[in-house]
């Protein structure tokens, strides 16, 4: 309203005909926001880093970091957030929407580095620290296992897939698994992360 008026008034000065400012000039939009943002539902924390963030109902993420910093994250889809964790110590926010897309977020260039579709409705996200892994579940109970490569930043799908059989403990044989099943428990029951 009270652009429309500023634009109005300009418009209409006495005794000149040539208008200087149109509507059409005008484009307010969010530039800076200072605290907690409304509508907020999700939360990571990076204890390394000490960075905080905080993603709202409408898509941001809000990052509080040391010495007061914030820093606004918005990206091209305004979806709210279902999981949102940290790669610790290494600058990299992983955000899942509702549309089952996770987000790769570069902290220090605070920009949207990968969009990762995933095929089937997540219901569980977790993070392997100190490593490039991480578990994702999906509705069918069904776990998959992706990596983060950091040159370009993006995620891989491992092609393998935890059954949820496997995952309630149930007596299965490792070798009546499919080949890439049994893959995975060997080499995830067998595999030590370290820092890269």
């Amino acid at each position: 309203m009270f652009v429309k008026k500023l634009v109005d008034m300009a418009t209409k000065k006495p005794g000149s005909s040539i208008s200087s400012l149109r509507a059409d000039d005008v484009d307010p939009r969010l530039v800076f926001h200072y605290g907690i943002p409304a509508g907020s539902g999700t939360l990571a924390y990076d204890p390394i880093q000490k960075i905080l963030a905080i993603a709202t109902k409408d898509g941001r993420i809000k990052l509080f970091g040391r010495d007061n910093t914030q820093a606004l994250l918005e990206s091209s889809e305004s979806v709210p957030s279902k999981f949102l964790q940290f790669f610790e110590n290494r600058g990299i926010l992983l955000n899942v929407n509702l549309l089952n897309h996770i987000e790769v977020w570069d902290i220090e260039r605070k920009q949207l580095a990968h969009i990762c579709d995933f095929n089937d409705e997540i219901t569980s996200f977790t993070i392997m620290q100190r490593c490039s892994f991480m578990y994702v579940g999906n509705a069918s109970g069904n776990v998959s296992v992706l990596r983060l490569d950091q040159e370009p930043l993006n995620l891989v799908n491992m092609q393998y897939n935890i059954p949820i059989s496997a995952s309630r403990g149930e007596n299965i044989s490792y070798f009546s698994l499919p080949s890439p099943i049994y893959s995975t428990f060997y080499e995830f029951s067998h595999y030590q992360c370290y820092p890269s």
